[in-house]
Protein backbone atom coordinates (compact mmCIF):
# COMPACT_ATOMS: atom_id res chain seq x y z
CA UNK A 1 0.00 0.00 0.00
CA UNK A 2 1.47 3.13 -0.85
CA UNK A 3 0.84 5.69 2.23
CA UNK A 4 0.83 3.00 4.70
CA UNK A 5 1.70 -0.51 5.63
CA UNK A 6 -0.85 -2.75 6.19
CA UNK A 7 -0.77 -3.41 9.71
CA UNK A 8 -1.39 0.35 10.46
CA UNK A 9 -4.25 0.08 8.41
CA UNK A 10 -5.71 -2.53 10.29
CA UNK A 11 -4.95 -0.86 13.75
CA UNK A 12 -6.92 2.20 11.90
CA UNK A 13 -10.09 -0.44 11.07
CA UNK A 14 -9.11 -2.00 15.30
CA UNK A 15 -9.91 1.84 16.57
CA UNK A 16 -12.88 2.76 14.07
CA UNK A 17 -16.31 1.31 13.76
CA UNK A 18 -15.90 -0.93 10.93
CA UNK A 19 -18.12 -3.78 10.67
CA UNK A 20 -17.09 -5.11 6.77
CA UNK A 21 -15.38 -8.15 6.04
CA UNK A 22 -11.61 -8.10 5.48
CA UNK A 23 -9.94 -10.56 2.99
CA UNK A 24 -5.84 -10.80 3.08
CA UNK A 25 -4.48 -10.83 -0.26
CA UNK A 26 -0.78 -10.89 -0.13
CA UNK A 27 2.57 -12.64 -2.00
CA UNK A 28 4.20 -12.96 1.71
CA UNK A 29 4.65 -16.47 3.42
CA UNK A 30 1.87 -18.42 4.57
CA UNK A 31 2.95 -17.77 8.20
CA UNK A 32 3.22 -14.52 8.02
CA UNK A 33 -0.72 -14.99 6.06
CA UNK A 34 -1.89 -16.73 8.89
CA UNK A 35 -0.72 -14.49 11.99
CA UNK A 36 -2.02 -11.54 9.81
CA UNK A 37 -5.40 -13.47 10.10
CA UNK A 38 -5.27 -14.22 14.00
CA UNK A 39 -4.12 -10.71 14.80
CA UNK A 40 -7.13 -8.91 12.67
CA UNK A 41 -9.71 -11.95 14.61
CA UNK A 42 -8.19 -10.30 18.27
CA UNK A 43 -8.65 -6.94 16.63
CA UNK A 44 -12.74 -8.09 17.14
CA UNK A 45 -12.45 -7.48 12.88
CA UNK A 46 -14.43 -9.61 10.24
CA UNK A 47 -12.02 -11.79 8.88
CA UNK A 48 -13.18 -13.85 5.43
CA UNK A 49 -9.77 -15.34 4.65
CA UNK A 50 -6.56 -15.18 3.47
CA UNK A 51 -5.16 -15.15 -0.09
CA UNK A 52 -1.80 -15.85 -1.22
CA UNK A 53 -0.65 -14.55 -4.31
CA UNK A 54 -0.94 -15.84 -6.75
CA UNK A 55 -4.49 -16.33 -6.86
CA UNK A 56 -6.80 -17.96 -9.19
CA UNK A 57 -9.95 -16.63 -10.79
CA UNK A 58 -11.98 -19.46 -9.06
CA UNK A 59 -11.05 -18.80 -5.23
CA UNK A 60 -11.44 -14.82 -5.91
CA UNK A 61 -14.86 -15.88 -6.53
CA UNK A 62 -15.35 -18.26 -3.84
CA UNK A 63 -14.32 -14.71 -1.86
CA UNK A 64 -16.31 -12.47 -3.72
CA UNK A 65 -19.55 -14.94 -2.81
CA UNK A 66 -18.68 -14.86 0.54
CA UNK A 67 -18.73 -11.15 0.43
CA UNK A 68 -21.94 -10.37 -1.10
CA UNK A 69 -23.57 -12.60 1.58
CA UNK A 70 -21.24 -11.48 4.49
CA UNK A 71 -23.67 -10.42 7.18
CA UNK A 72 -22.43 -7.86 9.74
CA UNK A 73 -22.78 -8.27 13.39
CA UNK A 74 -23.12 -5.00 14.80
CA UNK A 75 -20.80 -3.61 16.73
CA UNK A 76 -20.74 -0.78 19.32
CA UNK A 77 -18.45 2.18 19.07
CA UNK A 78 -14.57 1.74 20.09
CA UNK A 79 -13.87 4.91 22.13
CA UNK A 80 -9.84 5.93 22.56
CA UNK A 81 -9.02 6.44 25.72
Amino acid sequence: MPVMDGMTFLSILRDTVFNGAILIISGEDKRILETTSRLIKSYGLNLLGHLAKPIGKEQLSTFIEKAINFKSPVKKMRLKK
